[in-house]
């Protein structure tokens, strides 16, 4: 007798949303240099890390970068829109809260309630 097997799907859940991360928009700065400059108020929440997939790395071939992650966050609604242009910090021992910028914003379409956040160094 054939049993049937159960598939376990990879739900995102409060236990894995384990990661503080802080998105900031970046603005040029009024000196004669015209740095960027970060605004100091941002938007923080927890996010679920992972590596990214091979059609992520489709669409970093044209920004050149050797770093990539993805995010999956709680859907802001409209507390918070992330946008291309905006900076990411993973506060992680790992990453050392480097700044990485913000490639590619997509809807989880197995999950409404999150977005799938797609960053590169």
């Amino acid at each position: 007798m054939i049993k049937k097997k159960s598939f376990k799907n990879n739900s995102t859940h409060n236990g894995t949303l384990r990661t503080s991360v802080t998105f900031k928009h970046p603005s040029l700065s009024d000196d004669v240099f015209e740095s960027i400059q970060l605004q100091d108020e941002g938007y923080t929440c927890w996010a679920e890390i992972s590596d990214a997939e091979q059609r992520d790395y489709n669409l970093l071939r044209e920004t050149n970068s050797q770093e990539t992650l993805t995010l999956k966050i709680r859907d802001p609604l409209s507390t918070f829109q992330p946008k291309n242009s905006d900076v990411v910090i993973v506060n992680d021992q790992r990453h050392n809260n480097e700044l990485w910028n913000v490639i590619n914003i997509k809807p989880d379409f197995y999950n409404r309630k999150f977005l799938t956040v797609t960053l590169a160094k």
